[in-house]
């Protein structure tokens, strides 16, 4: 519970946002629900890991690390569930807290890049490089479309 509350404090104070820890536990926690992995309740297979101290940890202190962690809002949550999924899978074939930490390690290597796919546009840029290929395309249609009706028009067939 002191756990939570600290996440709280950072919140409430903007030292961290919302995006990674929730949906790095959330996501876990889906998972850990979905697919138990040892032969108790669903439930408890879900509340064990989450309130034995080590995933609420990781979550709230080492996943929002400002160095590793993206900054756009998109690439938060995508890295908090990517972290959540890579500890779920890690706590499979590794112990419980070196999967955790492993998870963290290896989605900091990627919190950058994740960035790059969620950059936010400036107002009246266009969307994304397909709706650039399509307007180019567009373009190039119609310079055809002018092209053959010059021609017709010249050959007085139009």
């Amino acid at each position: 519970l002191l756990l939570l509350a600290g996440f709280l404090y950072l919140a409430v104070r903007n030292v961290v946002t919302w995006h990674i820890a929730t949906v790095f536990v959330s996501t876990f926690s889906l998972l850990n629900f979905l697919f138990p992995v040892s032969s108790q309740l669903r439930l408890e297979s879900v509340l064990f890991p989450l309130f034995s101290g080590g995933l609420l940890l990781g979550a709230v202190f080492l996943a929002t690390d400002y160095v590793t962690s993206p900054m756009t809002v998109g690439g938060k949550v995508v890295y908090g569930a990517l972290c959540g999924i890579l500890t779920f899978v890690f706590r499979l074939f590794v112990s419980a807290h070196l999967g955790l930490i492993l998870a963290i390690l290896l989605c900091g290597g990627v919190g950058r890049y994740l960035d790059r796919f969620f950059i936010p546009r400036p107002y009246g840029v266009e969307r994304n490089r397909f709706s650039r290929l399509w307007a180019k395309w567009c373009k190039d249609l119609q310079k055809q479309v002018n092209g053959i009706q010059t021609k017709l028009k010249k050959k007085q067939i139009y």
